[in-house]
């Protein structure tokens, strides 16, 4: 979660900067000369969690197709010893391209 810093003179929002000549980040106002040094050198996290949108399209019915590869790489739900499985890539050309397994015992994708 972001944690936003104020300025403790005019209660403004305080922004990062770069001090170039002592290598450090700051804190700095825009509307006064007040700044601070940060205690924390991350100014913004991005954290990337798989959604329900990547599966969409994959049914449990996969299950019985016959054209696709079957492994035996065991249901995390069921721990059925069956599986097919597929590479299947994002919609833009930067996404990864990534590997799913359906169960053919209880349908679970994973």
């Amino acid at each position: 979660m972001a944690t936003f810093h104020y300025c403790i003179e005019c209660n403004n929002m305080l922004y990062p900067k770069e001090e170039k000549s002592q290598k450090r980040l700051l804190y700095a106002c825009r509307n006064c000369d007040y700044s601070e040094v940060a205690k924390n050198m991350c100014i913004f996290r991005n954290e990337l969690r798989s959604s329900l949108v990547e599966t969409v399209g994959i049914t449990a019915d996969l299950g019985s197709d016959p054209t696709l590869p079957r492994s035996n790489k065991e249901c995390p739900s069921c721990h059925e010893r069956e599986s097919v499985f597929f590479h299947l890539q994002g919609k833009s050309a930067e996404t990864k391209m990534s590997l799913y397994y359906v169960c053919v015992n209880c349908g679970r994708v994973y």
